[in-house]
């Protein structure tokens, strides 16, 4: 680069400029005080432009020193030793350096009372230097008293790439899935460009699903992601499902490839080992010719839910052949919403008194009932944590809005998650308990989030206009993997005239449409265990001219079945925790078509049976979990 080369009113001396203009040219700048002893009445700025610069620019500096006494000041000497891959470049004003390296200049004027000396010069960046930010710094030496320092950051532009891919285990049986991550990090200063991220898969191996990042494009066993982007200081994951297939023992390893115009990225690979899978044949031993030991009885499937009882609303408990029918809650007021533990061993509920809510824990047969919350703001909506350990809610206790709240099992270690003033509802526990959804906004203005399970890394998952028309997000059910979630958004205040089902993913916010219509409304979705279903309230005119259950693929929902296909309106479905079966409530068995039963059904749509012969209203059915096999 060739000197850049000024007027100076001082044939090559520091520019003395007035105090005045300087002034109003300092704003924004960082400033150094002398602190020396001698308290000199010196200041130092130096600036620099551009502060972002590519690789192979230019970047000039400014340094002002202004007196700010009344009295002269001179000075000794002023050096400034620049970042490596920094070169010195030429002067525009105030003259040569005496030495380039670090840069010094001597033999200077005094800084005159109330003026400012000036000197600009310019730097190279070299070509081969790595992005990032680079400071410097300038020591002012007056001839009496301490150095003066001021220091300036340059932002060297580019970007840093980096790939691992990892697979989730070293060895599966021939058959069993296998999930890949791909990780590229960006640890440069500026957004990088991936071109295309492309997988080939090993022979026999097939593309499943995405568990996180966008859906590659795919072509018999290549998949292929193409302009994607990572911020800078921040990571792209893409984790995907495979199927594997090939011979026993068989090694396979594949690469990643990916293309990028901002950096090289080398090839990642992982490798898997192909192992036979077996089955064992189990046969009963038999002892002295004595028959074997009858198994144990199998544990009967049980549902939780409200019932208007005489007037007074209360929590009941059932066999789903409706044997064993309990009062759990029994006590005066309004019990509603209960919730099962994960253990099956306890359940949750709200009990109303005077119109606000308070959470309640009792055993599931009713005893050991205990307030939890026992505060006088207004508690509602409890869900457990995976693990049982843990019970979030929300309430009224901060400032009169609705926040999300967690709390032990007992009411102790009571935690605010969200401080905002849109009014959040409606937690949602992830299953790998590592996140909770919810709601932030009332009516039109509810909008699907997602936090950590502690509070932090919140994160608005959906944006729907508020200026064209009414959208109202809400009703949120986790995916078994806790990648989405699947919610309704409802098109008119009286949820019947228009709105879809809608799933999120939490990592990438990636919204896809799994079914929505102008002029019907869907309510209450509801994930399988298995991850392959979806269960909500449609209106069917074509099968029942009513509210009906239906299932259809969330991540394929071409299709839907109709489960249900009765009279009037069959909402709220609830799976089992074994996904065998599904609870939900019906208005169809009388003429009151305010009041609902509780029902149950085999998960495809069989076996449709009340639980209860009672007449009075029950909702909000909930599940007592199966024990695992």
């Amino acid at each position: 680069m060739q000197e850049r080369r000024g007027p100076s009113p001082f044939g090559g001396r520091l520019a003395l400029l007035g105090l005045a203009g300087l002034l109003l040219a300092l704003a924004g700048l960082s400033v150094a005080l002398v602190a020396a002893a001698q308290q000199l009445p010196l200041t130092v700025t130096k600036s620099a432009a551009p502060i972002a610069v590519e690789p192979g620019g230019d970047v000039a500096y400014t340094l002002t020193i202004t007196n700010t006494g009344d009295e002269d000041i001179s000075l000794h000497a002023i050096t400034d030793t620049l970042p490596a891959g920094f070169s010195y470049a030429g002067w525009q004003e105030g003259g040569e350096p005496s030495s380039v390296s670090p840069l010094v200049w001597t033999g200077l004027e005094d800084v005159y009372e109330g003026s400012s000396l000036r000197l600009v010069y310019h730097v190279a960046v070299e070509d081969d230097v790595l992005p990032g930010v680079y400071s410097n710094t300038v020591t002012v030496l007056p001839e009496d008293g301490d150095p003066v320092e001021a220091s300036v950051e340059v932002t060297v532009l580019g970007a840093i790439l980096e790939g691992s891919k990892t697979a989730s285990a070293s060895e599966v049986k021939v058959g069993d899935p296998l999930d890949y991550a791909v990780t590229i990090d960006n640890s440069g200063t500026s957004t990088a460009t991936l071109t295309t991220v492309v997988d080939t898969l090993p022979a026999d191996f097939g593309f499943q699903s995405m568990l996180a990042g966008p859906e590659p494009q795919v072509q018999d066993d290549v998949l292929t992601w193409s302009n994607l982007e990572v911020g800078p200081g921040q990571s792209l994951e893409l984790r995907y499902r495979v199927t594997t297939g090939g011979a026993v023992n068989s090694v396979h390893t594949n690469q990643v490839q990916v293309t990028s115009p901002d950096d090289d990225v080398p090839p990642m690979s992982a490798s898997v080992t192909l192992r036979e899978r077996t089955y064992r044949a189990y046969l009963p031993l038999i002892v002295h010719n004595e028959p074997p030991p009858p198994p144990p009885p199998a544990s009967p499937y049980r549902v939780a839910f409200q019932r208007q009882d005489a007037g007074n609303l209360e929590v009941y408990a059932a066999n789903a052949d409706g044997t064993d029918l309990l009062n759990v809650s029994n006590m005066a007021g309004g019990d509603a919403t209960p919730q099962f533990s994960p253990d099956g061993s306890r359940i949750a509920w709200v009990h109303f008194q005077d119109g606000l809510g308070e959470i309640m824990v009792a055993n599931a047969d009713g005893s050991g009932r205990v307030n939890v919350t026992n505060h006088p703001k207004d508690d509602r909506g409890p869900v457990w944590s995976p693990d049982g350990t843990r019970i979030a809610f929300y309430s009224l206790r901060q400032e009169e809005r609705w926040e999300v709240y967690s709390m032990n099992a007992d009411g102790s270690d009571v935690q605010r998650l969200t401080d905002r003033f849109c009014q959040s509802h409606d937690p949602a526990w992830s299953p790998d308990g590592t996140k909770i959804g919810f709601i932030c906004g009332l009516r039109e203005f509810a909008e699907v989030y997602v936090m950590n399970a502690d509070g932090s890394n919140w994160q608005r998952l959906t944006y729907d206009p508020t200026d064209k028309g009414y959208f109202e997000d809400t009703a949120l059910t986790w995916s078994p993997d806790s990648q989405w979630l699947g919610y309704v958004k409802y098109r008119d205040k009286g949820h019947g005239k228009g709105g879809g089902v809608y799933r999120v993913n939490v990592n990438t916010g990636e919204l896809v449409t799994i079914i929505e219509s102008d002029s019907n409304s869907f309510h209450a979705p509801a994930w399988s265990p298995d991850g392959n279903k979806l269960a909500f309230s449609a209106y069917r005119p074509i099968d029942s001219g009513s509210y009906d259950i239906v299932v259809v693929n969330p991540f394929n929902p071409d299709g839907s079945t109709n489960l249900t296909k009765a009279p009037l309106f069959d909402n709220q479905p609830r799976w089992s925790s074994d996904g065998a079966k599904i609870a939900f409530i019906s208005n169809r068995a009388g003429s009151d078509t305010t009041v609902f039963h509780v029902y149950v059904m085999d998960a495809d749509g069989s076996n449709q049976a009340r639980v209860t012969d009672g007449t009075v209203d029950e909702r909000n059915p909930a599940w007592r979990p199966q024990p695992p096999e």
